[in-house]
């Protein structure tokens, strides 16, 4: 039992001693490799990191394509890690670098991408309603992520990006999350980046109403400029409430950046507020400040942006506060500060704000110099919303000294660059988008000034008048395409053309407000050269007047007002070329300009004859000098409607819209006139409805007698359905819709009980889009609400004239003369128009 026991112990020493060795030889061979794992894994990290410090000096030096590239590399390296929060912040970065290279639209994608987010993407989330469950979708997915810094800050990027993309709804309701996250953290730091993003919110919303109202439009404006100072109206408390968030951005930062940036914004607020005494008080705190920032990207532009608000504080106030010499050494230090970082955009920005400072000062062969530098900086890094600025600057200074030919090939340069920003939809930059109005319609206006400027003074024939139309032609096309926010892509044919072949009794009218004069443009059938008439005219009384007969002739009560106001722009816009006129033209094609399209041509009174324009001419309203392949109306025995009309009262989405009780008799004298036609009458007219009708048959005219707005405002143009407010986007994806053939046949489109936006000067814009975009030949709607008795009396006849051949102007004129035999003032047959083909 001993011997036993004994060698049983000997084994196990044995079998322990081997199995140390195994472990020893097993341990031999993977403690390396298990090190070179953990060294794998902590390699991506640090080099992520090294990355991520390595695109912040690129950013702060103002070198945005780098910093985008190194700031990918750096969230690759992080995912490599299993870093998702660094992964996260460094795409985040990547947006940031973006849109301050003025890519908003990539930049917002990024955003998205960041927090996994696919669908939308944010072309369709900037277009889309507010109402589609798909954008509910993407905001209940950023709310329900884990609140964390990262989380904070890409709703602050992507409410920023937003704002600049046009939709100041969404982007203060993605900012109002980012504010409530910052707060539940607690990230004081963000909490003020955030305010001051706001604060930025609302000052658009209040620069958005100025510019509806027609208060920010200076066509001797250059691209930097002071603007007009705010007016007591709805954009005064915004203004006041984009001060007040600056003010608890900079009490709550603890970043001297975010500090300066919000004082910044406060100051130049206070000075178009015009409240200067409190401008002054910040100015000295702005100035120490500005001078303890470090040399970087962010203090570059704080330089530029100081030196802007002092200029503009000596231009709004009876003495100079400012003196021209600092204000010169401001953007001179910021000049030298984006050479020493090698920022060629904020070079070409201080270079360019110092030829616009000696503009100011008469000191035009200096400024000319310094913006020419400014130009060839942006041109090396191909910034093209940079260029086009300063080849309209230049412009401006050429005609100042009066090298009009110099002038006139600046804003051609211009133009083009423009253009190129228009066709790239994804790299437009934000400022353009949104102040259309403020940062593109001048340039067109001052190159047609200056082509017009030499057409008078020298007597010899050339294409000044021809390139003066297109020029104008291109501007309307821009600004459409802006409201639109997507370009204009249908082939058309030229206007002159179908007066030439198919139309010799109709003539082209194409006045153009500009500065000092009403220039009108003449082209007459089957006649090569254009006709050119001036009026010399102010523009503000132009459009001042425009504005008191847009305002009175909703009004009946006010028809003398009209009648007086009528003939005033009758004697400048008709009486110049009446006796051109007077050769069997029997159409008149208007392609108006500005607040023009406010107001419906056929009231404009000609009291030598005690006439109305429409008693003389038929009429029709043309987006552009070219249509799309127009056409006569189909066969009467062909012509197919599809009516559709609410007559009961309604209360949808929070608004009451009252009865019209005439809409019932309207529809079905249609279905008399037209018996190949078919409705849909209130409970039945709705969206799945509307759309499956379209689907199932050819209609050549669709018409809605339903409560419809227009207004320069996609969010504030719609059309009235049963259960529903359909927006623009919702109208024109219906209107669209392909019949069983395939094809979309719809010809004319009539809206007859809708009305434009009060107090938006171009509030045409969303009638001219629906007109363009729903792919119908022609549109005929009304410009403001009248009585629908009246509305139904119009419709009956212009159907019946219709039904008889007359082509689609003819039969608006004969519809307008039955109701004017009846009822003289212009309240009751004046409102409607015809957009379009008028064959």
């Amino acid at each position: 039992m001993l011997i036993r026991k004994t060698k049983l112990r000997t084994l196990v020493k044995i079998l322990k001693t081997t199995a140390l060795v195994f472990l020893g030889i097993i341990l031999f061979i993977n403690i390396p490799v298990l090190l070179s794992e953990q060294a794998a894994a902590k390699e991506p990290a640090t080099e992520a990191a090294k990355l991520a410090i390595a695109g912040k000096k690129l950013y702060e030096a103002g070198q945005f394509d780098e910093a985008v590239h190194i700031w990918q590399e750096a969230a690759n390296a992080y995912k490599l890690a299993g870093n998702e929060e660094g992964k996260t912040q460094n795409l985040i970065n990547v947006a940031e670098a973006m849109q301050a290279n003025g890519l908003d639209l990539k930049a917002c994608n990024q955003i998205l991408q960041a927090f996994n987010i696919a669908q939308p993407d944010c072309r369709q989330l900037i277009q889309d309603n507010e109402k589609d469950r798909q954008q509910s979708n993407w905001f209940q997915a950023l709310e329900s992520k884990p609140n964390s810094l990262n989380k904070a800050n890409g709703l602050r990027s992507l409410g920023d990006v937003l704002q600049k993309l046009d939709r100041p709804d969404l982007s203060t309701k993605v900012l109002d999350l980012s504010l409530q996250v910052a707060r539940q953290l607690p990230s004081p730091t963000t909490e003020s980046a955030v305010l001051l993003s706001l604060g930025n919110a609302q000052r658009s919303l209040g620069d958005r109403i100025q510019i509806q109202q027609g208060r920010i439009n200076k066509q001797n404006s250059s691209p930097i400029n002071c603007g007009e100072q705010a007016k007591v109206g709805e954009e005064t408390s915004l203004y006041q409430q984009a001060a007040s968030l600056y003010q608890q951005a900079a009490t709550k930062s603890i970043s001297a950046n975010t500090w300066v940036q919000a004082q910044l914004n406060h100051l130049r607020l206070l000075i178009e507020m015009n409240e200067l005494a409190e401008a002054m008080v910040i100015i000295p705190q702005i100035e120490l400040k500005v001078k303890e920032l470090p040399t970087n990207q962010t203090t570059i532009y704080a330089r530029i942006n100081f030196a802007e608000s002092l200029v503009c504080l000596n231009q709004y106030s009876a003495i100079a506060h400012a003196d021209l010499k600092d204000i010169a050494k401001e953007l001179v230090v910021a000049l030298e500060q984006a050479k020493s970082l090698g920022d060629r955009r904020g070079e070409s920005y201080a270079l360019g704000y110092l030829g616009w400072l000696y503009e100011q000062n008469q000191q035009f062969l200096e400024a000319l110099t310094l913006t020419q530098k400014a130009l060839f900086s942006a041109q090396a890094i191909q910034a093209t919303d940079m260029v086009y600025q300063w080849q309209w600057q230049l412009g401006h200074i050429l005609k100042a000294q009066g090298d009009i030919k110099g002038a006139i090939a600046a804003y051609d340069a211009a133009i083009v660059s423009l253009q190129s920003l228009r066709l790239d939809m994804t790299a437009i930059n934000s400022q353009i988008q949104f102040s259309f109005r403020e940062q593109v319609e001048p340039v067109y206006r001052q190159l047609v000034e200056s082509l017009l400027q030499t057409q008078v003074s020298s007597n010899l024939k050339s294409n000044n008048l021809q390139k003066a139309r297109t020029t104008i032609e291109s501007l309307q096309l821009a600004e459409l395409e802006n409201f639109l926010r997507e370009p204009c892509l249908k082939s058309r044919v030229e206007i002159d053309q179908i007066v030439d072949k198919s139309d010799s009794t109709a003539a082209v009218v194409y006045p153009i407000i500009l500065e000092k004069q009403l220039a009108i443009i003449l082209k007459l059938p089957r006649q090569e050269e254009l006709r050119y008439y001036a009026t010399a005219i102010s523009q503000e009384q132009v459009e001042s007047t425009i504005a008191k007969l847009q305002q009175y002739l909703p009004n009946v009560s006010q028809s003398s007002q009209v009648k007086h106001l009528s003939q005033q722009v009758y004697d400048w816009l008709i009486r110049p070329l009446e006796a051109d006129l007077k050769n069997n033209i029997e159409t008149l094609i208007f392609v108006l300009d500005g607040s023009l399209r406010n107001i419906p041509m056929a009231a404009l009174y000609d009291a030598q004859q005690e006439k109305y324009l429409v008693e003389k001419y038929a009429i029709a309203l043309a987006p552009g000098l070219q249509l799309v392949e127009p056409k006569p109306l189909h066969e009467s025995s062909k012509i197919k409607v599809l009516a559709a009309g609410v007559s009961q009262k309604r209360l949808v989405e929070g608004r009451e819209f009252a009865a019209l009780t005439n809409v019932k008799k309207e529809l079905a004298r249609i279905q008399i006139e037209i018996p190949k036609s078919e409705e849909l009458l209130d409970s039945k007219f709705t969206k799945t409805n509307l759309q499956n009708k379209l689907q199932s048959a050819s209609f050549s005219v669709v018409h809605l007698a339903t409560h419809s707005q227009f207004s320069s405002n996609p969010e504030k143009t719609f059309i009235l359905t049963w259960d529903r407010l359909l927006n623009i986007e919702d109208l024109i994806d219906l209107l669209k819709q392909k019949d069983p053939t395939g094809s979309n046949s719809i010809e004319l489109l009539v809206l007859s009980s809708c009305e434009t936006a009060t107090g938006d000067r171009q509030a045409s814009l969303g009638l001219a889009g629906i007109a363009v975009r729903a792919g119908a030949d022609s549109t005929i709607a009304s410009l403001w609400s009248i009585d629908d008795l009246s509305t139904s009396e119009i419709m009956n006849q212009l159907y019946q004239e219709l039904n008889k051949g007359a082509t689609r102007a003819k039969a608006l004129q004969q519809a307008q003369l039955a109701l004017l035999k009846k009822e003289k003032r212009p309240y009751f047959w004046a409102s409607f128009i015809l957009v379009g083909n008028w064959l």
